[in-house]
């Protein structure tokens, strides 16, 4: 096989050659030369931030007197009023954002990495700074979602100021929307707003069931809870037959793509009515399935949209 499974080299911003001159046994000069091997090493190079003092000088016009001062701009590398640069506005945010710190931790990296002390003061107005600067961007995305014809909606657990909160994630194959917020219907019409007219696609959280437009819920969510079930009782045939049905006709509804609208919409009943009569027998019981058929039926309408609009994925993978 010409596979080569090798890690991957980064670019070389240096090069150092390392040549023998002597044999090590015997002192002779050694001859000849060719490359034995590479030995990769990444390292970090740590500079003094660089502090630029711009010096406004003012002319005078020998005809008119007038007093000329010249003024900075972003090509300077100046946002308005502040000390701070762009690439270092960037940065606090970064950290801020992305890895969580704290305004004092924030501190404490720039006089560690760069020997520069900034107040708490400073840095907390270059974040309020960024935040208003990118407001206009934000909400250009949360109107391109509102537009889009599928979206993908998940949430997950936040901590913010000692609060235990929630992050909504919105998002389209060309956009993602975070939104820091509760964990309750009223969070997700706002973000989608009350014009909202495309396919919701999301797991089978109960805060979702309210919407009234068109749902897709995640066949993968699904898929996964039978196959932990499987896995907990495998030696159940009736459980393991049961799981091997479902997967079948969701087999069926993946393999339907070039149907036209008509013939889509009656594959998409005749698949309905088939994992209805799969899982209404387990209701009832104490079979290890029941739940999962409790499920299935209560969203029975909800699972397979995707088969009667191409447009639709089957799972929530995009916003996973």
């Amino acid at each position: 096989s010409d596979t080569n499974f090798a890690r991957k080299r980064g670019v070389a911003t240096r090069q150092v050659t390392h040549v023998a001159e002597a044999c090590p046994s015997c002192g002779c000069a050694l001859r000849g030369r060719s490359v034995k091997r590479h030995r990769e090493v990444i390292e970090l190079v740590v500079s003094p931030v660089e502090v630029t003092d711009h010096l406004l000088v003012e002319r005078v016009c020998p005809q008119c007197e007038r007093a000329v001062t010249p003024t900075l701009g972003s090509a300077d590398g100046v946002v308005g009023q502040h000390r701070f640069g762009p690439r270092l506005m960037a940065l606090i945010s970064l950290w801020h954002e992305s890895s969580r710190m704290t305004v004092r931790t924030i501190q404490e990296q720039m006089e560690t990495l760069f020997s520069v002390h900034v107040s708490l003061g400073a840095i907390e107005d270059a974040l309020h700074t960024v935040s208003a600067r990118g407001e206009s961007r934000v909400e250009a995305i949360r109107e391109e979602i509102r537009q889009s014809e599928v979206v993908h909606s998940d949430e997950t657990g936040w901590r913010e100021d000692g609060q235990n909160r929630y992050v909504w994630l919105i998002a389209t194959p060309t956009a993602r929307y975070f939104e820091i917020g509760r964990r309750t219907n009223e969070q997700i019409d706002n973000i989608l707003g009350p014009d909202f007219s495309g396919v919701l696609v999301s797991d089978f959280y109960a805060a979702y069931d309210h919407f009234l437009g068109l749902k897709q819920r995640c066949w993968a969510h699904l898929l996964r809870d039978i196959a932990d079930l499987v896995a907990q009782y495998p030696d159940d045939t009736g459980l393991v037959d049961w799981a091997t049905r479902v997967r079948c006709i969701y087999g069926q509804a993946r393999d339907r793509p070039g149907q036209d609208p008509k013939a889509r919409r009656a594959t998409r009943k005749r698949l309905e009515a088939q994992l209805a009569r799969a899982c209404e027998p387990s209701l009832g019981s104490e079979k290890p399935q029941r739940v999962l058929c409790q499920r299935i039926l209560k969203y029975l309408h909800e699972l397979f949209t995707f088969v009667a609009n191409p447009a639709v994925p089957p799972t929530n993978n995009e916003a996973e």
